[in-house]
Parts: structure tokens; C-alpha cells; sequence
């Protein structure tokens, strides 16, 4: 029925009292008003007009809607400014009286009121701090509060139209956006209750095996996943049964259910790659222990169940909290990658595509580095074909991007309109590509003195395992002939340049260097694997690109670096810095799987990076030109000895004269001044002690 709004005494004067106050809260008001020239709507018009005409009287009152307690935050900022630039102005307020006051007692005064207003501030700044955490604290209890008292709607059908979520056993769900956690919630009300992407019908259900079951859809599951069974007269103990087809598909705390386990309270269950809930269990030990002790129960979200599953794969970066900022950033890329890696996996499986993919961390140790530049481990993806075992690596940004395409291959295919894709298209084809095997890292301490470089290196893969080892030589050359003394492809490297030792480093600042690298033989422990072609690719200091040398049998790669004035960062360089020198292998199209079982994912579970082997080398370089130099030493020693012995015998028979004597003096004093080389080896013993 319609009803005009002047016909009911009740509803006009509710009307005119909402617009009245509405007027009055707002410093703008516009008013719509509908009038008509008909004479049938006269009263109407009227009345609005003379309305409008009142509406003009009406003062407006602005009000604030703030917080009573951000008001008084408000005004303490506000007081502490006054106070500032009271406290910053050197003249005395003025309702202060000064008048007959000697300039000693004004400056008492003065110090007198900064010391007050200082108080002042202070007592302000506690105030502000204690209001911040109360509000916060009260924040934190009303949340907390509506999450305890939150209940759970389930159907008629299944018994209570109500159930409390504290009554029974329950599944509430994990997101990674913590506004959208603990929404989904299952509560266990019957004795068995099935998990399942297609489970069967409710009346099969029913009649055969009397299971309730719940439908989770998504990547990884199966029509008939596991199964939750309550044991016990009170149904307080609770059994998790991965079924037939998902054993590798249900994880608890980040384990692999392999048949069944006994569901704990706060167990994390993951069904398929990215199902995760939380399992409470109001009815367990665990729960009244929890409420008795009256502590603040474990926060556990999203970002805490991928740090478990990441640390239950093998990465011990997880097992303690992020010390530094890099550790803090690496641990985030982690976080967000992994969850990635698992559902590319599934959809690889679901569309069958014979591809896995997993996470490598590659330390700074193995990405060749510019001197200077900043050390970081980085987060890669590795795929692998698993019927040819051929492997490539991608960076981030290149797996995010191909991620996309995947997913969209994935809904196409749900939706059956996935076409052929042709092979430079599909997002899981790469092209083949040289393969990163390992490295091998040649310290340079030793030029600093103008001592060869000549070691077989040992070559290690991204777990610091041995694969096999390069003969590598650095050998400082005089400028002058620094050209001529490069051997040729195939000839021998033995013979050396006239360079002088230097005992202190420093020296060479100012002048120029230079010294040839020479990679020799490249041997892997597989013989299978030496039939492979090889390149080897370092960079040196701050060149820009990378130098690439194929490995051929019967040749050496031969280089001439040369600097044309010696640094203080030169020296650094070669004190503390390496260069790397990364190994690539050649893959083929056929039989590529026998080849590389050596870089198969087994090894690669425990996700640690040879940062421990690479120092041990160090140490061992540092430990070889310390005892080279001492080696020197001794040799100078021996030859004043035979010189001394040599002055003996030619001054043995020769008159005593003054001019005899002062010849004898010089040749002394020559002796004494050689130079002879020395080095503190203890203070390098007891670093590594200490290590």
C-alpha cells in the first residue's frame, strides 16, 4: 500500500527529526527537493518550499568523528609542539613577569621552566606511548574475543542447526592473506568424515560406509583423499588416513602421511598442493593444558606452515630466525616461491607433462661476482624432464612469467578448451641449453707476492660435493714480456717469467701488473661424463662480461690480464676475493638421463650451499703462499750463509790494513741489508682456531 508521508502524523515527524539531525552533523548539506505546477500537487509543493525556506535557518555543527582516546593523542602532540618551540626560543613567555629580577635570577628561571617543560614532555610522551598499547591491547582482546566466541552454521540435515566450534574437533582453514584465515571451518560432528574432490553421492555415502563427506577442490586432489575417524566413547582422539591414491598428497606438520598418523591439536594438515587448515581439537589434553596456563597461545598463520613444509623439504634456513637483512630477504623469496613450485608441480602432473621443479639456492660463491658487487644468495627454479633428465635453470622473473602460462593451460584444460600448443609455445618446452654442473674457485693471495698459481681444483656442485677437478695457472709476468711468454694453445706451460718476489704487497701500488691464466686438463670423477663437452666460463675484477673457454683435449686456454696501475682495491682483491670459475656441460637430445643421475634432485634434499668448503680452500691458499713465502725466507737465509762463508774465505788471507778493514765494512753492510722474507703464520693459524 502506498501512503503519503503527510498522511501519518508519526512518519512525517520521524522524517522532519532524521533531516533535522543529518543537517546539523555536516558543514555541507544539498537538498533535492521535487515540486510540481499541478494544481492537484499544490499542498505538496508548499510544503516543500516553505521547508527548503527553514532549511536556510539551520545552523550547521561540524563534528568530528574521533576516537576519544586519538583525541587525547591528538592534543598531547599537540602540547609537546608548544613545548618545543618554547623550549627553542630563548625569550621567556610572556605572561611571565620579569620586572625586577636580576639577569642571574631570569637565567634561573629560564632553566627552571625548561626543566618543567622538559618534565613535561616526557610525562606527554609516556602518556601518548601508554594510550598507543592500551588501544592496541584492547584491539588485540575484542579480535581475539570474536574469534573465541565464533560459531559454526551447519546444515539441518547433519544434526544441530548451530554447533559451537569449541563443542568438537574441527578444521579451520590457512590463507596466505590473514583476513581470510580461519573462514572455512569443518566441523568433525560424525564419526568418520571423508575428504574428497568428487566424493561419492550422499545416499551411497550413507547407505554403504556411513561416511559425511567434505568437497576441497583444487590441484592434487583426488575424488577419495583421506579420511578423519574419531576413536574413543568421547571421540577425542582423532585419526588421519591418507587413502590409496593420495599418499603423496597429504602432509601433516610438513610429513608425508604414509598410511595413517594421530591428529594432534594445532596439527597443520595440507591436503593436495594447497589445501592447509589447522586442526583444533577442544575435546584433547592439549586444549585444557593450553586454557589453564592462561599464556598467550602460539600464532600460527600461513607464513608459519610454509616455513615448516620448506624446512620439512630440507632448507635449513628455516630452522632459526633470519639474523641479518640478506638472511630476512631470502627467507621471504622463499616463502613466496615455494608454494609456486609445488603448484607448478601439480599442474605438470594433472596435465602430464613429465616436468618437475624445485627451488636451488645459488650462494655468491657460484655467480661470478663483479669485486664490489653485493653478495647475495640467489633464488633459482631448476627443471627437470623426468624422461630424459634433461635440466635448465630459470631465474625468478622467467619462472613467474612462465607460471602464468601454465596456470592458464591449466584452466583451459578444466574447461576442455586446451588446443595444441606447438613447442616454441608451450610453457613447459625450453630449448636445450649448456647445463651449470659446479665450480671451481681459484684464490689469488699469492700474486700479491708475485708467486705462481699452480693447483688442480677440486670442481663442486651446488651442495658442496666433489665432481671432479681443472688444472688452473696464474703466473705474474713482467710487462715487457708478457706477450711472448704466452704458450701456445698446445704447447707446455713450464717455463716461467724472471718476476721478482716482493715481500710486502704495497710495493706494487702505483706500477703496473700483469699475469696469464691458463686453464689446463678437466677431469670428472664420472668417466661416463668426460665425454661430454665442457666450457668454462670466470670473470676477473670488475670486467663487465664473462670470458667463456671451451675445454678441448690436447689444447689450453691461455689469457693475459694486465693492469695498468696497482690500487689499494687491486690489493684487496687479491687478498680476499677468488676468481670463480663456473663449469657448463653440453646436454643432448637422447640418453641425457643415464649421464646426469650424479645431479638428480636426491642430493640436492638437505638444500645447504658449500659456504663451509669454500672457506676451508681459502684457508688452505692462504696456508700454501704463507709457507711458500717462509720457503723464500729460507732460501735468502741459505744464501747469506753461503755468502758470508764465501766473504770468509776471500778475507781469510788479506793483510790487516785500514783500507782492507773498510772494504771488509762494505761488504758486511751489503750482506746484512738483503732482504729476507717474513710472514706472521700465526696470527692465519689462529684465525682458523678460532674459526
Amino acid at each position: 500500500m502506498h501512503l503519503l508521508y503527510k498522511n501519518s502524523i508519526l512518519l512525517f515527524y520521524c522524517v522532519v527529526l532524521f533531516v533535522n539531525t543529518r543537517l546539523k552533523q555536516f558543514s555541507k548539506t544539498v537538498m533535492i527537493a521535487a515540486i510540481s505546477p499541478a494544481d492537484i500537487n499544490y499542498d505538496e509543493t508548499l510544503s516543500t518550499l516553505r521547508y527548503a525556506d527553514r532549511a536556510k535557518q539551520i545552523k550547521n555543527t561540524v563534528l568530528i568523528n574521533e576516537d576519544p582516546m586519538e583525541s587525547l593523542i591528538r592534543e598531547l602532540k599537540a602540547e609537546n609542539e608548544r613545548l618545543k618551540k618554547t623550549l627553542n626560543s630563548a625569550e621567556l613567555p610572556s605572561s611571565v613577569v620579569v620586572k625586577g629580577l636580576t639577569p642571574k635570577e631570569i637565567e634561573d628561571l629560564k632553566n627552571q621552566m625548561r626543566k618543567e617543560m622538559m618534565e613535561q614532555m616526557e610525562t606527554n610522551l609516556a602518556t601518548i606511548e601508554a594510550q598507543n598499547q592500551a588501544a592496541f591491547d584492547e584491539k588485540l582482546r575484542q579480535a581475539r574475543l570474536e574469534i573465541t566466541q565464533q560459531t559454526v552454521e551447519l546444515p539441518k540435515k547433519s544434526g544441530d542447526s548451530r554447533i559451537s566450534s569449541k563443542s568438537k574437533p574441527y578444521l579451520s582453514n590457512l590463507n596466505e592473506d590473514p583476513q581470510l584465515s580461519g573462514i572455512i571451518i569443518h566441523v568433525l560432528s560424525h564419526k568418520q568424515t571423508g575428504i574428497g574432490r568428487e566424493p561419492p553421492s550422499e545416499s551411497q555415502s550413507n547407505e554403504k560406509s556411513k561416511i559425511f563427506w567434505i568437497q576441497m577442490k583444487g590441484l592434487c586432489m583426488v575424488d577419495e583423499h583421506a579420511l578423519l575417524i574419531r576413536h574413543g566413547k568421547t571421540g577425542a582422539e582423532v585419526e588421519l588416513r591418507a587413502l590409496p591414491n593420495a599418499v603423496r598428497m597429504t602432509k601433516v606438520n610438513g610429513v608425508t602421511v604414509k598410511n595413517s598418523v594421530t591428529l594432534h591439536h594445532k596439527d597443520r594438515i595440507l591436503f593436495g598442493s594447497h589445501q592447509l587448515y589447522i586442526f583444533h581439537n577442544p575435546l584433547s589434553k592439549e586444549f585444557a593444558d593450553e586454557s589453564k596456563s592462561g599464556m598467550e597461545p602460539e600464532t600460527i598463520d600461513w607464513e608459519f606452515a610454509q616455513r615448516e613444509l620448506a624446512q620439512a623439504t630440507g632448507f635449513e634456513q628455516f630452522s632459526n630466525k633470519p639474523r641479518k637483512k640478506e638472511e630476512a630477504i631470502l627467507q621471504q623469496q622463499l616463502l613466496e616461491l615455494l608454494p609456486m613450485v609445488n603448484e607448478v608441480n601439480a599442474i605438470a602432473d594433472e596435465l602430464n607433462k613429465q616436468r618437475t621443479f624445485e627451488v636451488i639456492l645459488l650462494p655468491p660463491t657460484a655467480q661470478a661476482l663483479k669485486y664490489g658487487e653485493s653478495k647475495r644468495t640467489k633464488v633459482m627454479v631448476r627443471m627437470i624432464c623426468t624422461n630424459t633428465g634433461q635440466m635448465c635453470l630459470w631465474e625468478r622473473e622467467k619462472f613467474m612469467t612462465r607460471r602464468f602460462l601454465m596456470q592458464d593451460m591449466y584452466q583451459k584444460s578444466l574447461s576442455k578448451q586446451l588446443e595444441d600448443y606447438l613447442q616454441e609455445s608451450d610453457p613447459f618446452w625450453e630449448p636445450l641449453e649448456d647445463l651449470f654442473i659446479g665450480i671451481a674457485p681459484a684464490f689469488l693471495r699469492a700474486l700479491a707476492y708475485r708467486l705462481d698459481v699452480d693447483e688442480e681444483l677440486k670442481i663442486m656442485d651446488f651442495v658442496g660435493d666433489e665432481l671432479g677437478t681443472i688444472n688452473i695457472k696464474l703466473i705474474p709476468c713482467s710487462a715487457s714480456n708478457s706477450k711472448s711468454a704466452l704458450p701456445a694453445n698446445n704447447a707446455s706451460s713450464n717455463k716461467k717469467d724472471d718476476v721478482t718476489f716482493i715481500e710486502d704487497p704495497r710495493e706494487l701500488i702505483g706500477k703496473p701488473y700483469s699475469f696469464k691464466i691458463i686453464l689446463g686438463s678437466l677431469n670428472l670423477y664420472d668417466s661416463e661424463q668426460n665425454k661430454h663437452k665442457y666450457t668454462v666460463y670466470y670473470r676477473i675484477f670488475k670486467e663487465s662480461e664473462l670470458t667463456a673457454a671451451k675445454m678441448e683435449s690436447n689444447k689450453l686456454h691461455t689469457r693475459l690480464y694486465s693492469i695498468d696501475q696497482i690500487t689499494h682495491e687491486h690489493l684487496d682483491y687479491f687478498h680476499s676475493e677468488f676468481i670463480c670459475f663456473m663449469i657448463y656441460c653440453s646436454q643432448f637430445e637422447k640418453d641425457v638421463k643415464k649421464t646426469f643421475d650424479v645431479y638428480s634432485p636426491a642430493p640436492l634434499l638437505s638444500r645447504r650451499y658449500s659456504r663451509l668448503s669454500v672457506e676451508e680452500l681459502d684457508d688452505i691458499s692462504k696456508l700454501k703462499t704463507e709457507l711458500t713465502i717462509l720457503q723464500r725466507g729460507l732460501d735468502s737465509f741459505s744464501k747469506k750463509d753461503k755468502q758470508l762463508d764465501k766473504l770468509y774465505k776471500s778475507w781469510a788471507n788479506k793483510s790487516s790494513s785500514a783500507d782492507n778493514f773498510k772494504l771488509l765494512l762494505e761488504d758486511v753492510h751489503k750482506l746484512v741489508n738483503m732482504k729476507v722474507p717474513s710472514i706472521n703464520l700465526s696470527t692465519a693459524l689462529e684465525k682458523k682456531t678460532n674459526d
